[in-house]
């Protein structure tokens, strides 16, 4: 996967700044689950649904860090 480029990184930067990093990071958390529960679904390939949910269930532990649980 390529990486961010200067403007897409500042983009970011802004979005993070407008939502706050908590919300960001619990966005992620679900659109993680949600592309895990789809690749299940749609194309039964099993470990990367679970790579993804494991992606999911480790940005979740960082909104409960965040929020400070």
């Amino acid at each position: 996967m390529p990486e961010l480029s200067k403007d897409a990184t500042d983009n970011l930067e802004k979005i993070v700044d407008h939502y706050g990093i908590e919300n960001i990071v619990r966005a992620l958390s679900y659109i993680c689950s949600e592309k895990s529960t789809h690749i299940a679904e749609t194309w039964q390939d099993t470990a990367l649904a679970k790579d993804w949910m494991n992606c999911s269930v480790a940005l979740d532990g960082v909104v409960k860090k965040l929020e400070g649980k």
